[in-house]
């Protein structure tokens, strides 16, 4: 330590030092001192005495600045060797007189701020013959507080001081507060206190009397303090306040509540007197009472804030008791007369008396009850007196509750109700646990008045046990339970009216009713299982797990029925019944089977009226039905079928799995058939039949399908067969006959036909999945046979189908005469095979390739032929025999085309390449090729062949089959051939020239006999593809002829002139 000083002066007997300056610096600590002045006046009679005495000390005008490491931490004062005690009595003070003035500190701790302490005076004097050593002290903690202190020494036994303390910066002042209480002090505006304070020199004690706090916002307490040791600490405090708003002093105290318990105090006033002891530095006994004045408490144990209007709150030895006020809960109005609460381990206890409406005394029994209990509120006035309590086993009350009428709302069906002279005591009642029991109860209401009596078990699974009698409204009865008991009851399901004698027991999860019901006219709507009872009358009696209905009767699925049987298992309803009904409605039977069985086709219609008897059994989800029934004109529809089967009548027996029969006729158009067999699987429609159809109408069958296409098929016959398979595959095969029929094909827009009559037709034939195929088909038609198969799919718009034949000897002379003016134009039998495909637009849109043979035939001028034999000056070409036609043939767009279509007549040929249309239109080109004796009964063909033995002769046709336009390229093979006959008379002239140079006699020439002329001419052939040909006029043969004759008469002429020479 470093000290220094300007100088010493003395004035006997006093010593003034000047200038003092002390320091140091050390880790422990760090110091700067500087004093103005020291005065020292010593007591030089006591140092002849051998005793060091200051008469007087004075010291003015001092700086001095501390620096001070972090503070460590405070050693444990159960640890270690106890602190000697010090005998104060033998020690004696070393001055008479001290006097302090103008000093100023600055203390500084770590890193904290530093903080400046202004002594402004500091004076204590002992008389030379006492003990007592008078004192004050004014004290500045600069800018925070300032501190007056007057009081004395009883030396060496105690301390006592008048403190006034005055707050300057309160902010400043809370942060000498330690952290863990700053919570506690945050919400102080300004604090001012007075107090007496003696503190015991001996023994270490502390008592503080008289002491006045004020602290802003509104705090005035008076308060006072006895400590017996600072350490360990004992103490005990006591402390008065005057009224104050609970807001302000609730702060303070909330903290010896534990935060656990949710307890919050706020609003109004209260006045509160008390004390506080602390026992080794901690909370021994804590006795509080507050006088309260409209203020709210809440806790998380309570359903909602208690208003207390006035009473007494006292909490001693961590119990709260209530004594002598009111309080307000849910709008209702509560005496406590009286009650406590024990914090820890957490009870509550209180009497309760109250005059309340109902609303406001079932919010207080609700918290304690399950969701179902709560589902209808109360309403209306009542009076419940009893105790609430709530602890380790959870909150209950018991009590009575009386009321002369109260009305009750159910939350989901705002069902109403009034119920009269009611007495309701609650035991034990709390959480899943305790009973209602109701003494006595009339309820009006929701369709019913009923007396009851009984209790009520409260649990997760509640428990009942009541007794009712009455008469009830079965609509709005069932409402109000739907919603109770949740029930899937819809409003209106259930009507009419029942009167009970009833007996309710069990579980709300399996309640078990008896007694007897008296049914009238009830109406259930089971809309859902697919059938409504209506005007059900009669009685069931009912037991612990069924009901027994005797003598019902009702109507159901559109007819009267009568019922007996027993409803089982409430909680999962199954049932046991007979079912007689008349005049029953099969749409509504198809609906109740469709309600049943989810994956019924919708598309199934069934419209008609049955007897039916019925037996039922099982449960609403899955019922088992079994019954009889006889249908008379009962009408049926699916798609798969295409148009409705109506008029079906005969016996059938349903059940779950589907239906069986022994003879049901139905009609399909003008169709009649007879079915035996079975339907299995409700879902999917399974079929297992075998049928006969007689009549077979094939003309409205037809109609039906090719309506709007032109097609027409007459006929009517018979068939048989089986319908297998689900509905949506179904598969109809069977044989058919036809006696006789026509099928008429439109063959053009102008609505021209073809008509093919038949006989005899037999077909095996199938349908399913909307194709209808024939396997194989035989029918005579134009006096010959025709085999046939194919198929046509239905589902096609327009109808598709495909088709292989064989012909063998259709008469063409009858198909003509069927469907032209000419019958005889062509005769012959037609035999060869047909492969097409087409739709219902018309024969135009046939596409195929067909191969056609005619053994032997005639034709008669056909108009394309007539011309040519008019064009050859040759008419016998026209007509004539066939001895063979044969070719391939493609079908497409119309028209009937081919390549390499021979015809022959004798020794004649015919070749034809090109078309002809369903429209009669020809194009094409044919090859004629015509032997010598043919050529020579026409003077054109004669000069056209000359000395060949055979001709051919192109020829293009086009246009109409009645109308041809025929074109031979006749002028150009006349002029070939004389060309060609010129250059052979040449050639024969030369040869007789050198003949005769020569000297060769010629023998002469044998006549050639006369030939019979051979009529044969080439057959019309069947056109196809179109050549393009021009078309040449007829000439005057003999001006030709002479041209050629003169031509060679010169040529010979010249020959001779140039041998002449």
């Amino acid at each position: 330590m470093d000290v220094k000083f300007d100088g010493i002066s003395m004035s006997f007997p006093s010593i003034t030092i000047n200038n003092i300056s002390v320091a140091t610096d050390s880790p422990e600590l760090k110091l700067a001192a500087n004093i103005a002045q020291l005065n020292v006046t010593p007591d030089f009679f006591a140092a002849l005495q051998g005793e060091f005495v200051l008469d007087s000390v004075s010291v003015a005008s001092g700086v001095t600045v501390v620096e001070l490491p972090e503070s460590a931490k405070t050693a444990d004062a159960t640890t270690g060797e106890p602190a000697k005690s010090l005998d104060l009595s033998t020690l004696k003070l070393p001055f008479r007189n001290v006097s302090l003035s103008d000093l100023r500190f600055s203390v500084k701790q770590g890193a904290e701020k530093p903080r400046e302490v202004l002594l402004k005076s500091a004076n204590l004097s002992r008389a030379l013959l006492s003990s007592s050593l008078p004192f004050d002290i004014e004290v500045d903690l600069v800018s925070v507080a300032s501190l007056k202190v007057d009081g004395s020494i009883q030396w060496p036994e105690s301390i006592s001081a008048s403190i006034n303390v005055s707050g300057k910066d309160v902010e400043e002042l809370k942060k000498l507060v330690p952290q863990e209480y700053q919570k506690q002090v945050a919400f102080i505006k300004s604090a001012n206190a007075r107090a007496d304070v003696v503190y015991s020199l001996k023994d270490g004690s502390l008592r503080v009397s008289g002491c006045h706090l004020v602290v802003e916002p509104g705090i005035k307490a008076d308060l006072g303090v006895e400590v017996a040791s600072m350490s360990p600490l004992n103490a005990t405090a006591t402390f008065k306040f005057a009224p104050v708003q609970v807001d302000a002093v609730w702060p303070l105290v909330k903290d010896f509540v534990p935060a656990e318990h949710g307890l919050l105090v706020k609003n109004g006033s209260i006045s509160a007197e008390g004390s506080v002891s602390l026992l080794n530095s901690a909370v021994q006994a804590i006795d509080v009472s507050v006088v309260s004045e409209k203020i709210t408490l809440n806790a998380k144990v309570l359903p909602e804030a208690v208003q207390l209007e006035r009473g007494q709150i006292r909490y001693k030895d961590d119990k709260i008791s209530f004594s002598g006020f009111t309080a307000r809960m849910s709008d209702s109005q509560l005496k406590l007369t009286a009650g406590s609460l024990t914090v820890a381990p957490l009870s509550f206890v209180g009497e309760v008396a109250l005059d309340a409406n109902f609303d406001s005394i079932w919010k207080l029994a609700a918290g304690f009850l399950s969701d179902d209990a709560k589902r209808v509120t109360p309403s209306g006035k009542g009076v419940f007196t009893g105790k609430v309590y709530y602890d380790s086993k959870g909150p209950r009350i018991d009590g009575s509750f009386t009321a002369d009428r109260i009305g009750l709302k159910e939350k989901q069906t705002s069902a109403q109700a009034s119920i009269e002279k009611i007495k309701i005591r609650l035991e034990n009642l709390g959480d899943a646990k305790g009973k209602i029991h109701i003494e006595s109860l009339e309820a009006k209401g929701v369709g019913a008045m009923v007396k009851v009596k009984g209790v009520m078990t409260n649990a997760l699974d509640i428990g009942l046990d009541f007794s009712a009698d009455g008469n009830v409204n079965i609509d709005e009865f069932a409402n109000l339970g739907a919603s109770l008991f949740k029930l899937p009851i819809k409003p209106g399901q259930f009507k009419g009216e029942v009167v009970l004698a009833l007996q309710v027991g069990g579980k709300l999860s399996d309640i078990k009713p008896k007694g007897r019901l008296e049914l009238k006219n009830v109406h259930a709507d089971m809309s859902e299982r697919g059938f409504v009872l209506a005007k059900l009358n009669g009685a069931a009696s009912a037991d612990l797990d069924k009901l027994t209905l005797e003598k019902v009767a009702a109507e159901i699925l559109g007819g009267k029925v009568t019922i007996s049987g027993t409803l089982k298992n409430f909680k999962q309803p199954t049932f046991d019944a007979n079912l007689g009904i008349s005049g029953a409605d099969l749409g509504q039977i198809r609906a109740l089977i469709g309600k049943n069985v989810p994956d019924m086709p919708k598309e199934i219609e069934v419209s008609g009226r049955s007897d039916l008897t019925v037996h039922v059994k099982g449960s609403f989800e899955k019922p088992d039905i079994n019954g009889e029934a006889t249908l008379k004109g009962v009408r049926f529809f699916h798609p798969a079928v295409f148009r409705p089967v109506e008029n079906i009548t005969g016996p059938i027996k349903i059940s779950n799995s589907g239906l069986t029969t022994t003879g049901v006729t139905a009609n399909w158009g003008s169709s009649a058939a007879t079915v035996s067999g079975e339907l299995k699987d409700w879902a999917k429609f399974v079929s297992n039949f075998k049928y006969t159809v007689q009549p077979l109408d094939a003309t409205d069958a037809a109609g039906f399908f090719l309506k709007d296409t032109g097609y027409v098929f007459d006929g009517k016959g018979a068939g048989s067969g089986t319908i297998t398979g689900p509905l949506a595959k179904i598969k109809v095969a069977g044989d058919a006959t036809i006696p006789t029929g026509i099928v008429t094909a439109p063959v053009s827009e102008k609505g021209d036909v073809f008509k093919f009559p038949f006989q005899k037709l037999v077909a095996n034939y199938n349908y399913t999945e909307l194709v209808f195929s024939v396997t194989s088909a035989e029918l005579e038609m134009f006096r010959g046979k025709v085999k046939a198969s194919g198929k046509a799919f239905l589902a096609s718009e327009p109808i598709r189908f495909e088709f292989d034949s064989n012909l063998n000897n259709l008469m063409t002379e009858d198909f003509l005469k069927q469907n032209t003016k000419y019958p005889n134009m062509l005769t012959g039998g037609l035999n060869g095979s047909f492969t097409g495909r087409g739709n219902t637009l018309g024969l135009a849109e046939i596409n195929g390739d067909a191969k056609l043979g005619m053994p032997k035939g005639t034709y008669n001028s056909p108009p394309f032929l007539k011309q040519i034999g008019d064009k050859l000056n040759a008419p016998q070409l026209a007509s004539g025999t066939i001895d063979n036609v044969s070719g391939d043939y493609k079908i497409a767009n119309g028209r009937i085309s081919s390549n390499n279509v021979l015809a022959k007549a004798g020794e004649d040929r015919v070749t034809f390449v090109g078309s002809v249309g369903l429209d009669t239109t020809l194009d094409g080109e044919a090859r004629m090729q015509l032997n010598r004796q043919t050529a020579l009964r026409s003077n054109v063909l004669r000069e056209l062949i000359g000395d060949d033995a055979s001709i051919e002769i192109p020829v293009s046709i086009k246009g109409s089959f009645m109308s041809p336009s025929v074109g031979i390229p006749l002028e150009r093979m006349l002029k070939d051939a004389a060309e060609r006959r010129a250059k052979s008379a040449v050639k024969k002239e030369g040869g007789k020239l050198l003949d005769k140079l020569f000297g060769v006699k010629k023998q002469p020439e044998a006549q050639p006999a006369p030939q019979a002329a051979t009529q044969t001419t080439p057959v019309a052939p069947t056109p196809t593809t179109s050549t393009a040909t021009s078309t040449a006029q007829p000439v005057k043969q003999e001006t030709e002829q002479k041209k050629i004759e003169n031509t060679i008469k010169d040529l010979g002429k010249n020959l001779k002139n140039i041998f002449r020479r």
